[in-house]
C-alpha cells in the first residue's frame, strides 16, 4: 500500500512540475543588425523581450514586449520559418492586441535590412496607421498564437529556435533620436520563471501527502 502511494505522489509531483514549465514559458531578446544608430539599438536591445510559451490544443504562444522606459515602439514583427520544414499550418496568427497596440496580419512585406542578413519574411504583423501610436510603446505588449502544423510539437519550436532555423524579426522605430532599427531574435533563451502551481494542484498533492502519511503510520502500528 504505501508502494502505490508512494508512486502516486511521484506521478501528482511530476504533473505539477511538468505543468510548471510548460506554462512559464520561454524569454529571448534581440539583438540589432542595422545598427543606423548606438543609443537607438541600446534602446532596443534593453526593452525587446519575447516569451514562447504553449497555448495547447496545437498553438504557441508568442508575446512582443516592449519593457521600456527610453521611447521607442515595435511597429513590425516578421516570422522567418523556411528552414523549418513546415513548422506552423497555413492559416494566418491570431493576434492579441494589447491596451494601446493595434497589429494586423499582413501579406507582403520583409524586415527592414532583412535582406542583408538573409530573411525573408513568411508571416508579419503590422501596426496600424499612424505605426508609432498604434506600436507597442514602453510598457506595452502584443501577442500573436500559430497553429503547428500536423505532427509538430511545442518542442519543436524551441528546437527551430535555438538552432536559428526560425528567425524572428522585429522593426522598431519612433525613438528620441529620429529613424529605425531592426533586431532579431537570440538563439539562447533565458530558464523559464519559477511558476507557483495552481491550488487545485496543490490541494492534490497535500492530500497524496496526508494518505501516504496515514498509510505509513497504519503499516507500523499493524508491525508492531
Amino acid at each position: 500500500m504505501i508502494r502505490k502511494f508512494g508512486c502516486l505522489l511521484a506521478a501528482l509531483l511530476i504533473g505539477v512540475l511538468t505543468e510548471a514549465t510548460a506554462d512559464a514559458g520561454f524569454d529571448y531578446g534581440f539583438t540589432d543588425f542595422t545598427h543606423n544608430n548606438a543609443t537607438n539599438e541600446a534602446i532596443g536591445e534593453a526593452q525587446l523581450k519575447l516569451t514562447v510559451s504553449d497555448a495547447g490544443a496545437g498553438k504557441v504562444s508568442f508575446q512582443f514586449s516592449n519593457t521600456g522606459p527610453s521611447q521607442s515602439a515595435i511597429t513590425g514583427i516578421y516570422f522567418d520559418d523556411r528552414a523549418t520544414g513546415g513548422l506552423f499550418a497555413t492559416n494566418a496568427a491570431t493576434i492579441q492586441n494589447g491596451t494601446g497596440t493595434s497589429f494586423y496580419n499582413a501579406t507582403s512585406g520583409n524586415l527592414s535590412g532583412g535582406n542583408g542578413v538573409g530573411f525573408s519574411a513568411t508571416r508579419r504583423a503590422l501596426a496600424n496607421t499612424p505605426t508609432t501610436t498604434n506600436g507597442t510603446n514602453p510598457g506595452e505588449s502584443v501577442g500573436m498564437t500559430l497553429t503547428l502544423a500536423g505532427g509538430r510539437a511545442f518542442n519543436d519550436v524551441i528546437t527551430t529556435l535555438q538552432s536559428t532555423a526560425l528567425r524572428i524579426g522585429i522593426r522598431m522605430s519612433g525613438f528620441a533620436i529620429t529613424g529605425g532599427e531592426s533586431f532579431l531574435n537570440n538563439a539562447t533563451a533565458t530558464a523559464p520563471p519559477p511558476v507557483v502551481p495552481e491550488p487545485s494542484s496543490m490541494l492534490l498533492l497535500g492530500t497524496a501527502l496526508v494518505g501516504l502519511v496515514v498509510s505509513r503510520r497504519r503499516f507500523a502500528r499493524d508491525a508492531s
